[in-house]
Order: C-alpha cells, then structure tokens, then sequence
C-alpha cells in the first residue's frame, strides 16, 4: 500500500520452523524508514536515525530509541534526538552533548 509502518516484531529462530510475534507495545516511535537497528548481547533493540514523518514533512532523523526485549512488558524508550520531544524519555543521566547528525540507510 506505500504506507511506512511502526510495528514492532520478533523472530523465533529456535522455533522449527521459524515464527515471528508481534511485540504489543504502550507506546512505539513514529514509521520511518531507512533506519539503522542492532540487538545488544542484553537483549536490547537499539535504533537510530531514519526519514520520519514530522507533520506534513519527511526529515532525516538522528532520534534514538531502545527496547529491552527482556523486560515483562517491553515498551520502547527515546533515549536522545532532535525531531521527538514529547516522547516518553529514558530514565538516567544525560547523553554527552554530541550526537551524530540526521542520516539514513546506514
């Protein structure tokens, strides 16, 4: 359909064959595309970046988000960025200062 979705999903690879589940979520950050995303060894889903919608405008992102696929409920967490104020934050100290500058498809 063109539409740029914000669902959140896992893979099953132990499971014969192989199954993905939906990861239901109280909050997700907005569709973009072109994102960077890793899982850590912690079993922490870590994306950055990305062309996201912002309004009526598409922009070029430097937001970061985590999801902690161990936690009872996983929810995904704003860690820093420039285009997602009101989003819920992380809790912790504060980033350094810089930040790589918006890009995608790295």
């Amino acid at each position: 359909s063109g539409r740029v979705l914000s669902e959140t999903w896992r893979l099953h690879l132990e499971s014969l064959p192989p199954r993905w589940e939906e990861i239901q979520v109280a909050w997700r950050p907005p569709a973009r595309l072109g994102l960077s995303l890793c899982v850590t060894q912690a079993e922490t889903v870590v994306m950055f970046g990305g062309l996201a919608s912002v309004g009526p405008v598409r922009m070029r992102t430097n937001d970061l988000f985590q999801l902690k696929l161990s936690d009872p409920s996983p929810t995904w967490e704003y860690v820093c960025g420039t285009t997602l104020q009101a989003a819920p934050a992380r809790l912790g100290p504060p980033l350094a200062d810089t930040v790589p500058p918006p890009r995608m498809e790295q």
